[in-house]
């Protein structure tokens, strides 16, 4: 599960953000994530930087694309 901890006030407006976008965006936000051993977060396509912090618990594996479609892992925790 997931929440939103954190959304700045500021806006980018659509004009002044790359194409793609299809509206404003606020400058910044954040979520926090909880997830039990063994769950899933499926894939999602980003526009905009995502920043992933490992708190506590066991090591978390991140597979993504990168812009080329290049195929990378990531490990997060303690272990790694």
């Amino acid at each position: 599960c997931f929440t939103e901890t954190f959304r700045t006030p500021e806006i980018i407006l659509q004009a002044d953000l790359p194409p793609g976008y299809s509206g404003d965006r606020n400058v910044s936000a954040g979520i926090s994530l909880l997830m039990a051993p063994g769950e899933f977060w499926p894939f999602h396509k980003l526009k905009s930087t995502e920043v992933f912090r490992h708190l506590e618990g066991n090591d978390l594996l991140i597979h993504y694309l990168d812009a080329s479609g290049k195929y990378h892992q990531v490990y997060l925790g303690e272990e790694h």
